[in-house]
């Protein structure tokens, strides 16, 4: 049997619809859910059964009760496998989709390493393949004061192997770590052997992780997360607010907003990539109007930078003061 990562398109959408319907027998709760994502793979069949599928089906589908494929866990895991792979060589594009987040995490690096005494902390949410932290040292072409201490968290049993090979050609270290405290921290931030990158992945629930250290005392310079905001509901994106301006002295989310332009440039990179397309079209659905996140965020310390084709950057400092949108 082939390897899902080798499946060609048609093969894919049918195992894809396979999957969903034996899982659909199964879960009464996410019936609404699987029938959507069955109903798309099967517009993906054809570009005219696509276009009429966006056109038709796609603005009337409920944000509050969709999930994508990844989110079902089928195959076990390997389409979530599948999405990192793709979602990470799509970060490498020509396109340059995580440009303006690189940038960010860049010059808040170069502005903070001025003043640091000590080994700098930066944790991604749901890192995938940890290739936005490859490309960061890529753009660093001076020395920083400290050392850098890049920690990804992702509840992917896969991302970690994906991210080691990701990194294995940069001059980083890489660790596979088995928890994610306060002491874990400050042993790294300790250690005589760090060099001047150091990669550090671990396993588990992003969310709970944050938590736990929020209750500690522990100096964390930047928390950031791509395309990871949308996920939850908006009861819990206030709350991971809150816990992030707590835990971090800089914080930066990357997402995208809705708008037709992102299921139509999907259509340029994820055409004959299903599973890709499904996470990227699907997630849209939950993705806040430009109007909602001016009008959700004008009372919080947060700015918002709109970037045309490539989503929105919201940040979070301590040293700042709140800029209206």
């Amino acid at each position: 049997m082939k390897s899902l990562l080798e499946l060609n398109k048609p093969q894919t959408i049918n195992r894809v619809i396979s999957d969903l319907t034996k899982l659909r027998q199964t879960r009464e709760d996410q019936q609404y859910a699987i029938d959507q994502n069955i109903a798309f793979f099967e517009a993906t069949r054809s570009l005219p059964k696509y276009l009429y599928w966006l056109i038709t089906k796609y603005p009337k589908i409920d944000p509050r009760r969709i999930l994508e494929l990844a989110d079902f866990n089928l195959s076990n895991g390997l389409w979530q496998q599948t999405l990192l792979h793709q979602l990470m060589n799509l970060e490498k594009n020509p396109f340059d989709v995580i440009r303006p987040l690189r940038s960010e995490i860049v010059q808040t690096l170069q502005y903070i390493s001025k003043e640091a005494t000590e080994p700098m902390v930066i944790i991604n949410i749901g890192c995938g393949g940890m290739e936005i932290e490859r490309q960061v040292t890529a753009k660093i072409t001076t020395p920083l004061q400290q050392s850098i201490i890049f920690i990804g968290i992702d509840n992917s049993p896969v991302a970690g192997a994906i991210a080691r090979k990701n990194l294995k050609n940069t001059s980083g270290s890489f660790k596979i770590l088995d928890d994610l405290t306060t002491k874990t921290i400050s042993s790294i931030r300790e250690d005589s052997t760090l060099k001047a990158i150091n990669f550090f992945f671990y396993e588990g629930d992003a969310i709970q992780a944050i938590n736990h250290l929020s209750r500690e005392s522990i100096d964390i310079n930047i928390i950031f997360h791509s395309k990871f905001h949308h996920h939850l509901t908006d009861e819990n994106k206030n709350k991971l607010d809150i816990t992030l301006q707590l835990t971090a002295r800089h914080v930066i989310e990357f997402d995208d907003y809705r708008g037709l332009y992102l299921p139509i440039l999907s259509l340029l990179t994820g055409w004959n990539k299903p599973v890709l397309l499904n996470g990227a079209v699907l997630s849209s659905v939950r993705d806040y109007k430009i109007k909602d996140l001016k009008k959700r965020h004008n009372n919080q310390k947060w700015q918002i930078k709109i970037f045309p084709m490539k989503g929105y950057i919201r940040t979070f400092s301590q040293q700042t003061q709140k800029k209206e949108v």
